[in-house]
């Protein structure tokens, strides 16, 4: 599996909140480079942050592939392929933030907070992710 690019969508972490157009088509922005939770491309998909951080680290894994909502949708080598992406974001995920949940603030868990919506509060850990993801890339060649 190889990373494409551990980059932050240019500059839009600050558009987000003039404009939520983005999440419209989470998909189709995160190909147009314009979606600002990226935090990387992976070969079947893009890393993503959650857009509120109840939990610290909180991400998924979306696909590249406008239209498709199921991973049924994909044919079995692009389902591997989305799957090794996903176990790859969850590890990086797990070797940076992971702690058990009851350790977390039961207060944190309701409506979300100004400190819970990703936003520039956030740069220290998607920065700390990205460099996660890079890092298992360059292992998983080994």
């Amino acid at each position: 599996m190889r990373l494409r690019g551990g980059r932050r969508c240019a500059d839009t972490a600050d558009s987000a909140s003039v404009t939520d157009e983005w999440k419209r088509d989470r998909v189709g922005a995160a190909l147009r480079g314009e979606n600002p939770t990226v935090l990387a491309r992976l070969e079947a998909g893009f890393a993503v942050m959650g857009d509120v951080q109840f939990l610290p680290g909180y991400c998924v894994f979306i696909t590249d592939t406008p239209g498709v909502d199921r991973l049924t949708d994909l044919p079995r080598a692009r389902r591997h392929a989305f799957l090794a992406g996903a176990e790859m974001l969850a590890e990086a995920v797990r070797n940076d933030v992971w702690r058990p949940v009851a350790l977390h603030p039961i207060e944190r868990w309701g409506s979300p907070l100004p400190h819970t919506v990703l936003g520039p509060q956030h740069d220290d850990l998607r920065r700390d992710l990205t460099k996660e993801l890079v890092s298992l890339s360059d292992i998983s060649h080994i």
